[in-house]
């Protein structure tokens, strides 16, 4: 064999270690590059409960905000939208009935945000004079910063 060739398939193993080891490096570093695997999915849901991101919802008619968490995947898979839910509130303050009028087209989205209706605590005084039952609609929007990395 030539010399020239004999450099030519050292550099050519040279290449295809360095990709193998860029793929490798980035398969521990990024485990989600395919949103769609079970790895992404396992991962989105470990960072829900390490690192959750929460934002607190402001109604009128509630004491305290509630609370929503962005479903971790959901960022991941760039997903974004409101949805909008109907509320029936009875004179005790309770929720009794929430429905989707409005979902987000997003099932991670629309169940992250009837989860959040269940953190609401109603103020019978900000609904002083309403006729009960009540019925409410409320719009829970998920939006991605542009700071994400």
């Amino acid at each position: 064999m030539s010399r020239v060739f004999k450099s030519s398939v050292a550099i050519l193993l040279s290449l295809i270690a360095l990709a193998l080891m860029w793929c490798a490096w980035c398969y521990y570093t990024y485990p989600c590059l395919d949103v769609a695997s079970d790895r992404c999915v396992e991962f989105a849901e470990k960072e829900d409960l390490d690192n959750p991101q929460i934002t607190d919802i402001y109604f009128s008619f509630l004491e305290e905000p509630g609370v929503s968490v962005y479903p971790a995947l959901s960022r991941y898979r760039n997903q974004e939208g409101g949805v909008v839910i109907s509320l029936v509130i009875d004179e005790r303050g309770k929720i009794t009935s929430k429905s989707i009028l409005e979902s987000s087209g997003y099932e991670l989205l629309n169940g992250a945000a009837m989860d959040s209706v269940d953190t609401f605590k109603v103020d019978l005084g900000g609904l002083k004079g309403s006729k009960f039952p009540v019925y409410k609609n409320v719009k829970i929007t998920y939006k991605l910063s542009d700071s994400r990395s």
